[in-house]
């Protein structure tokens, strides 16, 4: 059953990622997708819409002009959840919400389902009366997500989505990472350009890590027992990085923020996310959102030591 459940997530899922899908297609598999310059052109003639989550109403005004700095190609509304409904808007309207789908993978004699589920931030503007997509944000939600998911998708699809917007834990959901994953749409969207979630690649200036420092945020450190869906132990630093030889630094998120804040010269990171069955490992420059390095990894969804020994022989 084990192996079942493998073969079909590999046929299921992209082999290798990059976080970030900019393209036409919502289920990413074999490519972005292409935009028709119409369809690019009707995009920057709308004021895009930011449905924010509840969490994000203690910071509002520094969300606002987080995301405002980082994104020009449209001007950006912010509208709380409880606030939006889509009738409200009629004309000239894109918008970023958040999706996902969930997969059943295996049904066995006794009827059981194992399913997977992905969620992620997206751009997307109405079309007659589909969604006409342009990006796809991959994000990290906690377990529980995953459950409430197994639980609500489907028959009560609406109750699970009002759990995401409310109440749920989505590791990378934080000012850092959203800035920088607008500002790489923000810049691909204006150069007519794709980018294919499932594109692993080494990129240029790499090799500034050798001294420079990379930031690990703490999240990164969350050790998950798939047998139980416990994520409350943690991997120990000296262990994860020991194949790593070059500096590092693990930070919470607030000091990341500041240290961007305050630091004019760039600032890598490490951004580690799971997402169903899928692992992705990338280095960010903090300043731009420019991504340096991006890997993958199917069912083994822990960061391991051997991913930032992979890590260290690309900077080498």
């Amino acid at each position: 059953m084990k192996a079942l459940i493998l073969i079909l997530s590999l046929f299921a899922s992209c082999f290798t990622y990059a976080q970030i899908n900019v393209g036409s297609i919502e289920q990413v598999k074999l490519k972005a997708g292409k935009f028709k310059s119409s369809d690019l052109e009707r995009l920057k003639k709308t004021t895009t819409v930011f449905i924010f989550r509840d969490e994000d109403r203690k910071n509002l005004g520094q969300l606002m002009a987080t995301l405002t700095d980082a994104w020009d190609i449209t001007p950006l509304e912010f509208v709380s959840y409880t606030d939006y409904s889509p009738k409200d808007y009629v004309g000239n309207y894109s918008f970023f919400t958040l999706g996902g789908f969930q997969i059943v993978r295996v049904s066995d004699k006794s009827g059981r389902e194992f399913y997977t589920s992905n969620f992620y931030l997206q751009l997307w503007m109405p079309q007659d009366d589909k969604k006409l997509n342009f990006c796809r944000i991959e994000l990290y939600p906690a377990y529980k997500v995953y459950e409430m998911a197994d639980r609500y998708m489907g028959a009560n699809n609406g109750q699970f989505w009002k759990y995401l917007y409310t109440k749920s834990t989505l590791y990378n959901w934080n000012l850092v990472y959203l800035k920088n994953a607008l500002q790489f749409v923000n810049k691909h969207l204006k150069n007519s350009q794709t980018h294919w979630l499932c594109k692993s690649e080494e990129y240029a200036g790499l090799s500034k890590l050798r001294g420079d420092t990379l930031y690990v945020p703490e999240y990164t450190l969350i050790k998950f027992d798939k047998v139980i869906g416990d994520e409350s132990a943690r991997h120990e630093v000296e262990v994860l990085f020991k194949k790593y030889p070059y500096p590092y630094k693990v930070v919470s998120i607030d000091e990341l923020a500041k240290k961007l804040e305050n630091d004019s010269k760039p600032i890598y990171y490490l951004s580690y996310i799971k997402s169903g069955i899928n692992k992705y490992i990338s280095v960010i420059n903090g300043k731009t959102g420019d991504i340096l390095y991006t890997d993958y990894s199917a069912m083994f969804n822990n960061i391991k030591d051997k991913n930032l020994g992979k890590l260290a022989k690309a900077i080498d």
